[in-house]
């Protein structure tokens, strides 16, 4: 009956003669509607409401002050509003296209009607303005792809030529860099400008599209100084915002961040608001603090409808970004609190797309020590599986407007983390990636990272159509990336290899050093390179990236060279070949240098590993001629005990550290401690414990300093190495340890425990992978 109704009464809108009666019915018609009843009331109305629709836009774009004043008229806006929004928001009855037909102006002079009235209107006038305009960002946010309507494209044209880039904009901009905001400023008009503009921007720069009158670094630094200030100022205020001053402060980050990333991450953009290191760390800590925000946190809703979720949306993005960009994720991670924040966050959020910036600002700034300490691999790894199957079960290829490449990246993140890794086998999810090969070539990046879990490269060897894949594409693809990948997980699925490493260190080396560090670090090394060389050592360094097959290219270069200078840092130890360069150089037993390039960086998981109780030569602590001495005398040290046979660099522990071990070594260990039944819960004494109680009193002492995670790497590392070359290792630690030779009869007992599987190495039981609560 309803949509009997309101075929009978479009036609009399259509007639400029309406009435207030009529108005009144079409109200009382729209009211009943609610999120229930609108698919169905939308499929039997289609027609009558695309009228209704196009006449309010033409009421719009007409002088307003011929019905502005008529309440019920209002009245019925408002309510035409509210179902639009409920119209946006319904996912499941009705098609995007409907939507695009419903909310789309058809007529270009509708737009330029409704803003050619903006300075001349009145407040009500103005507020219908700002809910049309939000609308259609709305809709622009949840289907990108109508941006590239003429439409869509002549009113962003407008809106940033003629309200953005203007005086009057930044008059608005630079009222809200002061720290005591008066109620007056917040006019209507002055919401248009900050808010609806701002917002209307924001989600074009977000779809990506080309069409655009300005480049982004305009924008950017037209509005940089005042931004700046105005966040430094209000991030100590929160608990005094108003809500126009939520809506301005919300809407004006998203345009900002979305401008310094329109066309890609570029750090030029982002240096030009933040142009001195001083300056980025003050609007870091700016944006952590309306984060960590605890009331912002309890008003986030499902949608992208309010201005709190807006402004943890754009804050989050532009933190994460920012973290990013400048490698700043050890110094978040070390220095704030914005860890448990971010966890947090990812717990309560409602609104999945915040959960997943949450989760994924986690993976880029927790070492695995912590990921391990905080018990969340298992929450992460299964978000992240479920919005990726999610993603790829759709026909769009997207989760929440989210293109499974931009997953992936997220992933990539995590992948190299160790836990990340055992969760990913005990969740049995390599095939998802597999599948995913085919379209997404960053997910062999995923994959080579995975294998170097021993669990996963089973998974992958049992998989022989995957591994003749790779044969194939190595042989054949031109992609010279791709095979660096693929060449990376042959390598690690190739398990036999250590029969084939033979280590003759006593021949001549064509090179007496080699250096190994990621390409984001090429200017010092660079330096340390021309530095070497120039006093006589023989270097090798990759400079250009080497092509053809990378992983024999690595080979070689390790089996020529006397020793490793391995250049540590937070991309160092996340990079696939840095990883497997540096294992194989320590297969091969050569001497290692350790250098440590980031600040606030600690080198975790296999890293840490690898590098044992060596010193590092720390060049972020001292000056870098200071550090270079330290490193060439070093050098000279190595010199002189290759003279003497000795086969492997000597760590030197210092009185403290042999006390600390001492006392470590003497306390007795107490007979109540319970070993937890998942190993990477092990601390050292767990570890101390497990051994003492196998009657390996000098594996006991050798080991000592080794957490669980760390026992898990020696443990699979013995069980793929050759006996000789383990045996041969033991026994330069032990002398350097304890001073005593190693008991062969001990390393036989310690090989058998493991063997067997005394050692829970992997816990495969459903019970261990249950979602832990931190």
């Amino acid at each position: 009956m309803t949509e009997n109704n309101l075929e009978q009464l479009v036609p009399v809108l259509l007639d400029s003669s309406w009435s207030n009666d009529l108005i009144i019915k079409l109200t009382e018609i729209f009211e009943k509607q609610t999120s229930e009843t609108i698919s169905s009331f939308v499929s039997t109305s289609l027609t009558s409401l695309v009228t209704i629709e196009h006449w309010a836009w033409q009421m719009l774009s007409k002088d307003s002050r011929q019905w502005i004043n008529l309440d019920n008229c209002v009245k019925f806006f408002h309510l035409l509003h509210s179902f639009n929004m409920k119209l946006i928001s319904n996912n499941n009855g009705i098609e995007f296209d409907t939507k695009i037909l419903l909310l789309i102006p058809s007529n270009i002079k509708w737009i330029d009607g409704v803003l050619e009235q903006i300075e001349s209107s009145n407040d009500t006038f103005l507020t219908l303005v700002n809910l049309w305009f939000d609308t259609l960002s709305y809709l622009v946010h949840q289907t990108s792809d109508i941006v590239y309507s003429p439409t869509m494209l002549h009113l962003i044209n407008r809106l940033s030529r003629d309200f953005i880039m203007t005086d009057q904009y930044k008059f608005y901009l630079k009222q809200l860099r002061e720290p005591n905001v008066t109620q007056s400023v917040f006019t209507v008009k002055q919401q248009f400008y900050m808010k609806t503009c701002s917002f209307s921007l924001n989600v074009y720069f977000w779809s990506k599209s080309e069409n655009f009158p300005l480049i982004s670094e305009e924008i950017t630094k037209f509005l940089s100084e005042d931004y700046i200030q105005m966040i430094l100022v209000h991030s100590y205020t929160m608990n005094s915002w108003n809500s126009e001053l939520l809506s301005c402060i919300a809407h004006i980050i998203g345009l900002i961040c979305s401008s310094c990333w329109w066309s890609g991450e570029k750090l030029q953009h982002i240096e030009l608001i933040v142009s001195s290191k001083d300056t980025t760390y003050e609007h870091i800590f700016a944006l952590i603090r309306l984060v960590s925000y605890q009331p912002f946190h309890q008003r986030i809703s499902a949608q992208l409808y309010n201005d709190e979720t807006v402004l943890m949306d754009a804050c989050l993005i532009f933190l994460f970004r920012t973290v990013k960009t400048y490698d700043l994720g050890c110094f978040i991670s070390s220095q704030t609190n914005l860890p448990e924040t971010l966890w947090s966050i990812g717990q309560t959020s409602p609104y999945d797309p915040i959960r997943m910036y949450a989760y994924g600002f986690l993976a880029e700034i927790l070492s695995d020590k912590q990921l391990k300490e905080w018990k969340i691999s298992n929450n992460l790894c299964e978000f992240y599986f479920h919005i990726l199957e999610q993603a790829w079960n759709q026909p769009t290829k997207k989760w929440k407007k989210i293109t499974i490449p931009y997953l992936l990246k997220g992933f990539l993140s995590l992948s190299s983390n160790d836990t990340i890794q055992t969760a990913t086998a005990n969740f049995n999810k390599i095939s998802l990636f597999i599948e995913l090969c085919d379209h997404y070539p960053i997910a062999f990046d995923i994959i080579w990272a995975l294998s170097f879990n021993s669990v996963i490269v089973k998974q992958l060897q049992c998989n022989q159509s995957f591994t003749a894949k790779l044969v194939h594409i190595n042989h054949q693809t031109n992609d010279e990336n791709i095979r660096k990948i693929v060449n990376g997980i042959l390598w690690n699925l190739h398990s036999d290899r250590e029969e084939n490493i033979i280590l003759n260190n006593s021949e001549e080396k064509k090179f007496d050093i080699m250096i190994s560090y990621s390409h984001k670090d090429k200017e010092i090394c660079k330096q340390l390179y021309e530095e070497l060389v120039r006093v006589g050592y023989r270097v090798w360094i990759d400079f250009d990236q080497m092509y053809g097959n990378v992983m024999d290219a690595m080979v070689e270069a390790i089996e020529q060279s006397r020793t490793i200078m391995i250049c540590m840092s937070e991309q160092y130890q996340r990079s696939n070949y840095c990883r497997a360069e540096a294992q194989y150089a320590f297969q091969k037993q050569l001497n290692m240098i350790p250098i440590l390039l980031q600040k606030h960086y600690k080198p975790d998981g296999w890293l840490a590993f690898l590098i044992g109780s060596i010193l590092y030569i720390d060049f972020t602590k001292y000056e870098y001629s200071k550090a270079i001495d330290m490193l060439m005398k070093e050098l000279k040290m190595i010199d002189t005990r290759s003279k003497t046979s000795t086969k492997s660099i000597q760590s030197k522990l210092n009185y403290e550290n042999l006390l600390t071990v001492s006392s470590i070594l003497t306390q007795p260990l107490s007979p109540s401690i319970i070993l937890p039944e998942n190993i990477q819960d092990w601390t050292e004494i767990h570890v101390q414990k497990w051994l003492s109680e196998n009657n390996l009193p000098q594996m006991t002492r050798i080991l000592s300093g080794m957490d669980g995670l760390s026992l898990m790497y020696f443990s699979e590392y013995m069980i793929k190495s050759e006996p000789q070359q383990i045996l041969s290792l033991l026994q330069q630690d032990s002398l350097r340890r304890i001073n005593e030779s190693v008991s062969l009869i001990e390393v036989s007992r310690f090989r058998t425990l493991i063997e067997r599987k005394n050692l829970p190495i992997v816990i495969s039981t459903k019970q261990s992978f249950e979602i832990e609560h931190y």
